[in-house]
Parts: structure tokens; C-alpha cells; sequence
């Protein structure tokens, strides 16, 4: 009876973790800066990203402090959903990419974090994570020059103050 006690508390549960850590969630880059207040944000942000010449998005989801795109290869569900449409190429052009865009008003500036979302179904590996890090940095770049030059005197670009302690938050899905 001691027996069969200690191996339902060893053995079963050691499977279950295994299995777990074989199933990949969505790879995630974020980043944030300040702006001075723009009117026009969501109407600067969908003209940017609609017309990335890197990977074009398409805004899915616009709310007053939200923005959500999507880009690369993705099918529409039963339920009205979207998936990754199969398995993209190696280039990341093509990838399934999420981008999420949030807009937090400060007494004299914007707080912009801009988040990339990959659906995974098994990990990526070392070189095209360094690849898809590079290119989102390289997006935000190009975002901030673009509201740079769009919006003369609307101030520096200045790294976002980082939060004394996490704040968790979620992000509502379609």
C-alpha cells in the first residue's frame, strides 16, 4: 500500500511535466518609449503598419488605448477566430505575427508598448529567434522615425520608466 502511495506521488506526476514542456506557447517581444501627446496616434499607427514595407499588418481590433494587428499567413476559424494558416517559410515576412499596441496617457507624454505575439507549435530555434528579435527592433525604430518626422516638435523619444514591481496584466483575445 506504501508502494502504490509513493509511486502515484513520484512516477505519475513526472510524465505529466514532461509532456507540458513539449508544447510550445506564443514567443513574445515587447517594448516600450515615450512620445509627447499625439491626437492622431491610431490614425498615425494604422498608417504605419498597414503600410510596412517590411510585412504589411492588418489592423484587426481598434479600441481607445488599443490596437491589435496581424500579419503573415492566418485562416479564419468556425467561431470567427484567426489561426496560423500552416506553417510559414523561413522567411519572416511570412510568419504568423500578432502586434499589439497600447496606448497609456501620462500628464505631459504617451506611454507606447508595442508587443509582437508568435503562435508556436514547437520551439524556435536560436537563430531565427535572434532573426525575429532584430527585425521587431527594427520595427520600432522605424515607428518612432516615421512619428518622428511626421510630427516635428512634438518632442524627444525617451525610454519608458520601468514599473518598480510587475504588473500583471492580460490582453483581452477576439
Amino acid at each position: 500500500m506504501v508502494l502504490l502511495f509513493l509511486v502515484g506521488i513520484i512516477f505519475i506526476p513526472y510524465p505529466l511535466r514532461w509532456l507540458q514542456r513539449g508544447q510550445a506557447g506564443p514567443a513574445r517581444w515587447s517594448s516600450r518609449f515615450r512620445v509627447a501627446r499625439i491626437d492622431t496616434i491610431h490614425e498615425a499607427a494604422e498608417a504605419f503598419f498597414c503600410s510596412y514595407s517590411e510585412g504589411e499588418y492588418t489592423l484587426t481590433m481598434r479600441e481607445r488605448f488599443r490596437m491589435t494587428f496581424h500579419r503573415g499567413q492566418w485562416q479564419r476559424t468556425a467561431g470567427g477566430g484567426l489561426t496560423p494558416a500552416g506553417k510559414a517559410d523561413d522567411d519572416v515576412e511570412d510568419m504568423p505575427v500578432i502586434l499589439r499596441l497600447l496606448f497609456q496617457p501620462r500628464a505631459d507624454s504617451l506611454l507606447i508598448t508595442v508587443k509582437h505575439e508568435m503562435p508556436l507549435t514547437a520551439p524556435l530555434p536560436a537563430a531565427v529567434r535572434k532573426a525575429l528579435a532584430n527585425c521587431f527592433k527594427k520595427e520600432v525604430r522605424d515607428f518612432q522615425a516615421y512619428l518622428r518626422s511626421n510630427f516635428p516638435g512634438k518632442g524627444t523619444f525617451l525610454p519608458a520608466e520601468r514599473p518598480s514591481k510587475r504588473i500583471n496584466a492580460t490582453w483581452r483575445s477576439e
